[in-house]
């Protein structure tokens, strides 16, 4: 009977080992983009292929959350200007996008949150003083702070209309997708827009996660079945798909190969390669911002191979490889790849000021015996022989120098095989993961855990789980089945958890003039439902910064209080025994007592942040906030004068 037991457990522990390591497995595969094998583009071995001919390339840049700001860094303006001004001379890009947040709309305090004319008109002068829309397209959209406090696209908050290169364009100026076209006589290729905010706009900080109705949703499919014929589609926006409330809508990808975003800031630097390439092939690039580190990216698009290099302001000379491309962003279904085999030279470019005098290139360390040349405007060239490397992975670093000294390195990995590195996984999971779905069933599962746990507590015996709980285990098992039958505590803790996930935490002015509800699950707003995204991750903060400490501050007190006095009676005549009790219990409640205070800070901060957010009667009108100070203080006075059942 040991035995079969014993065979029991070990073939459970195998299955369960097993579909670990098939799961682990499935999640790889989905973040590294090796889930599946990927069609061949048509033209894949097609000419024409990259040679020391000035053909079958241009390129165009992009910058991302600008945030001009009325109370912050003026060098943000002075800076933009200067961009405007010279690096778009240098570069000559055909295309500019410019993918949202252009405005800070934050007041003083980084708390409220409204548009100001001031900001916009700060961005629609740059544009005009620099006259940087006679040089190039200028496409810019709106990001989330573009629509912070916005009723609709049609209303007067939203200056975007009148403050920006796409806003009075009739095709570009509304919600809906648009598609610029740049027509060569190599080919044609399309610039598709994308306008992923909630509509009507919240203050901040519930319009972090986009959203789409059904209506922007068609527009988009709409359009990526009219870019077919394109050689190559770029889509561009500001929020990445993993931050949206239908993340579903990247299947618009199916006819482009690159989308290009915001938003994410890079963590604040902390991945400033913040990429991930998708089951289907396509990659997916989140631009750092100009706000802080002042990044913007240059991109090329070279015999129909995209490439592309993030840099800085006024970091020259800048140096792009077009071919052979980086590895890690190969895209076999959109770009034909077999080009690179086919190839007669090595193509890069190179922007700078000042004239460039000096350029060496590396193979896997090697410098190559052709001597680069100068083809014309920013495109270089070197003979290459690809056959030399047809197999595995290989570094390439050029090296470039201009006549004022700046000196600029670029290495990346290319591949002529088609073998591919993996991009770093943290930075595709930020990218590849639905965080709506995550949120959502975190939240529910700690809801269930943290909040239903205590009534299932409840209906259960005093020695249900004595066989399985022991030491620390088995004595907050007691604590809290006290808790659960202890009438006055119970039922306000309970009842008050449960309200939050179904109830209004927060009504108020969710947008400047306009009342609104805030639920976990969402907003209501202008008679629209704004699903639940944000909310939440702050749902999840509630129940672990307030419920669960509370619980177990209350579970600990209920026992605490009563062992204290059944402690006093049964110590009467052992006065060391009563003086060390004493002593262990006070500081116990002292450590009690400092969690609570910890925890009652942090929710009246919380609570007082209404205030600059959603204004003072969002404040009064708070039952998962503000109120729950009151209820707090309650349970506090009630648990040190329990009432046992």
């Amino acid at each position: 009977m040991v035995v079969g037991s014993r065979g029991c457990l070990s073939l459970i522990i195998l299955v369960v080992i097993l579909c670990s390591s098939w799961f682990v497995a499935v999640l790889l595969d989905y973040y590294t983009g090796h889930g599946q094998p990927l069609r061949q583009h048509r033209n894949t071995n097609s000419a024409p292929f990259p040679s020391d001919k000035m053909d079958n390339i241009f390129w165009f840049v992009q910058i991302s959350d600008i945030h001009i700001s009325k109370y912050r860094d003026n060098q943000r303006v002075k800076d933009l200007k200067k961009f405007c001004n010279e690096n778009i001379d240098v570069i000559k890009p055909v295309t500019v996008l410019a993918t949202g947040d252009l405005t800070d709309a934050k007041d003083v305090r980084k708390l409220g949150s409204k548009q100001y004319k001031e900001e916009w008109e700060e961005y629609f002068n740059v544009l005009k003083e620099t006259k940087v829309e006679d040089r190039t397209k200028w496409l810019d959209l709106r990001g989330n702070h573009d629509t912070f406090s916005v009723p609709s696209h049609t209303s007067e908050e939203n200056f975007f209309k009148d403050y920006s290169s796409s806003g009075p364009d009739r095709d570009r100026g509304t919600m809906m997708p648009y598609q610029f076209v740049y027509s060569t006589k190599f080919g044609s290729y399309a610039f598709n827009g994308i306008d992923m905010n909630p509509n009507p706009g919240p203050r901040r900080p519930f319009n972090f996660f986009g959203h789409v109705e059904q209506d922007r949703i068609n527009a988009m499919e709409r359009l990526a079945d009219a870019s077919k014929s394109f050689n190559m589609t770029v889509w561009f926006g500001h929020h990445p798909f993993s931050v949206t409330t239908t993340p579903y809508v990247r299947r618009i990808l199916k006819t482009g190969g690159v989308y290009l975003c915001g938003h994410l800031h890079t963590l604040l630097e902390t991945f400033p390669k913040m990429h991930a390439v998708h089951t289907d092939g396509h990659i997916e690039l989140e631009l750092g911002d100009w706000l802080d580190t002042r990044n913007y990216r240059v991109m090329a698009i070279d015999h129909d191979m995209f490439s592309f290099v993030d840099v800085r302001l006024n970091k020259w000379p800048v140096v792009l490889i077009t071919n052979p491309k980086d590895a890690h962003y190969i895209m076999p279904p959109y770009e034909p790849l077999g080009r690179i085999r086919k190839s007669s030279h090595i193509r890069f470019l190179a922007f700078s000021p000042a004239p460039v005098v000096s350029a060496i290139i590396e193979i896997d360390g090697k410098p190559l015996d052709s001597q680069v040349t100068h083809v014309k405007g920013a495109l270089y060239a070197c003979r290459w022989d690809p056959e030399e490397f047809s197999s595995g992975i290989h570094s390439i670093t050029v090296r470039v120098q201009d006549s004022d000294g700046r000196s600029s390195e670029r290495t990346q990995l290319f591949s002529v095989d088609g073998s591919r590195p993996t991009l770093d996984l943290i930075p595709a999971f930020l990218l590849l993961t639905d965080f709506v779905t995550l949120g959502r069933v975190l939240y529910c599962v700690s809801f269930v855990t943290i909040v239903l746990g205590l009534g299932w507590v409840r209906r259960c015996d005093s020695s249900a789980c004595k066989g399985f709980l022991c030491g620390a285990l088995g004595r907050w098992w007691n604590r809290l089945w006290l808790l659960a039958h202890t009438d006055d505590l119970f039922y306000p803790l309970f009842l008050f958890g449960v309200y939050t996930g179904v109830g209004p935490w927060v009504i108020g002015e969710m947008m400047q003039g306009h009342l609104g509800a805030l639920f976990v699950h969402g907003m209501y707003l202008k008679q629209h439902w704004i699903p639940g995204s944000l909310t939440y991750y702050y749902g999840i903060m509630q129940l672990f910064f307030l419920n669960l400490p509370l619980t177990l501050y209350l579970a600990y007190f209920v026992e605490l209080n009563n062992t204290t006095t059944s402690s006093k009676a049964a110590s009467q005549n052992h006065l060391f025994q009563f003086s060390h009790s004493y002593v262990l219990h006070s500081l116990k409640k002292g450590l009690g007592h400092f969690v609570f205070v910890l925890m009652f800070i942090w929710q009246a901060s919380s609570s007082f942040n209404l205030i600059y957010t959603y204004g003072v009667m969002s404040f009064m009108l708070s039952p998962a906030k503000s109120w729950s100070l009151i209820l707090v203080l309650y349970l506090f006075w009630r648990v040190h004068r329990p009432r046992m059942r």
